[in-house]
């Protein structure tokens, strides 16, 4: 059986992991009445529609604004040789946006947040609202936390036309550019949809100088709302940014002949947590969870039905004392509480094969009667933000308990070469 090198797995891996931005960012649809924006420093208030606006009336909120500053150490300044923008407090206008209702708090909760961060409530403080007219420009920077709880920024940016305003963002020596003009410019109706960034706070940015037109933006301040109840099982399943570089990974192992020449399955380990105490009663666990993959989680889906791979959610369930070398997968929730088993006698691996039929993917080395009936090529390692916990009672000299641990995993099934397309897992 052939094995996959290390260097052949690590490409996928990085895929996965490594090439994921620090970042946000896309369009958004919403309906015209939400469009609308209400403005002024006086008793004559103005209305804005952005669903059918003009030069003339972005003109009249430009000259509304007075010049934007920017946080240097600690402190609030003007410095137009570094920016260059208008702005209005948030006492100063009024938006009909509800961010939360639009959805785009799912979409940022799930896109950049994992692990218990991705369970963890989120509230987006509206900030400021900027203008940036023809020469404005915002020169590389980091936004300033505001809070304990600030963990990064978004920045809504209007349907106005415009030319120039691309947003340039770094991150460890890498960058991306998200041009909001452009990406507006190319859906259906750009009249009815906002351009969206959202980004971590480490993560320097800059706005590039505006060529024409007017660039007018929300920024919201986004922050861990701990103290608000969050129990929405109904979660937004986006595409990750990565979603491209997964892809051309796994399908350049598809193609290359020296790996898994005969076939083998592949082990991804969940990087979200998921509210699964949450799911219907007498609801199949992983095919509930297989209902609200997000983010990295489900960027494997597609191109493995793409490639004709299947793709199927799984648990592992190791051993404890005398057989901690063993290790087995199972495609359902089995039933340990109350059971009793014992460290050598009737460990937990025999009683799931034996009433699950679970599978070996490990066992001792020198064990000479079993052998791995499921070898799985771990490309992300298994963790415990999901892990299902039970207790059963152990066998032993006294009574005392014992506690298993499920923790999910997906595992993708592909063909021998030739054969790479798949029918069952």
């Amino acid at each position: 059986m052939s094995v996959p090198t290390e260097a052949q797995l690590q490409a996928l891996r990085m895929a996965i992991i490594d090439s994921k931005p620090p970042y946000s960012a896309g369009t958004l649809p919403l309906p015209a009445e939400d469009l609308l924006l209400f403005y002024g420093k006086d008793e004559w208030a103005r209305r804005l529609d952005f669903s059918n606006v003009t030069d003339k009336n972005l003109k009249q909120l430009s000259d509304t604004c007075e010049a934007a500053t920017f946080g240097r150490n600690k402190e609030d300044v003007l410095d137009e040789s570094y920016r260059k923008a208008g702005k209005l407090d948030t006492t100063h206008f009024m938006t009909r946006i509800d961010i939360e209702r639009s959805g785009l708090m799912n979409a940022i909760r799930y896109d950049l947040l994992e692990g218990h961060d991705g369970r963890r409530p989120i509230k987006a403080e509206l900030y400021k609202l900027n203008v940036y007219g023809k020469d404005s420009f915002f020169k590389a920077h980091q936004d300033t936390p505001r809070s304990t709880t600030m963990f990064g920024s978004l920045v809504i940016v209007f349907p106005t036309p415009h030319e120039g305003g691309a947003l340039i963002l770094r991150h460890d020596n890498k960058e991306w550019t998200f041009d909001s003009a452009q990406a507006l410019a190319e859906t259906s109706s750009p009249q009815t949809h906002i351009g969206y960034a959202a980004f971590f706070s480490d993560v320097e940015h800059e706005v590039t100088t505006v060529k024409s037109g007017y660039r007018v933006t929300l920024t919201y301040n986004l922050h861990y709302d701990d103290d608000a109840a969050f129990a929405n099982a109904q979660l937004l399943k986006t595409l990750p940014m990565n979603g491209s570089a997964v892809k051309t990974a796994l399908q350049a192992l598809f193609e290359d002949d020296t790996f898994l020449t005969e076939g083998g399955c592949l082990g991804f380990g969940l990087r979200h947590e998921y509210p699964v105490e949450l799911k219907p009663e007498n609801a199949d666990t992983l095919r509930y969870l297989a209902s609200c993959l997000k983010g990295s989680d489900a960027v494997l889906m597609k191109p493995c039905r793409e490639l004709g791979l299947v793709a199927a959610l799984k648990l592992t369930y190791a051993s404890d004392g005398y057989h901690t070398n063993y290790e087995v997968i199972i495609d359902r929730e089995p039933d340990i509480d109350g059971q009793f088993l014992g460290e050598d006698d009737y460990p937990l691996h025999h009683y799931l094969q034996g009433y699950y039929r679970a599978s070996l993917i490990k066992v001792d080395p020198e064990d000479e009667y079993s052998e791995l009936a499921f070898p799985v090529h771990w490309v992300t390692e298994r963790t415990d933000h999901n892990a299902l916990k039970s207790t059963f009672a152990a066998y032993g000299n006294q009574p005392q308990s014992g506690h298993a641990y499920g923790r999910f995993c997906l595992v993708v099934n592909m063909g021998p070469v030739g054969k790479r397309e798949t029918l069952s897992l």
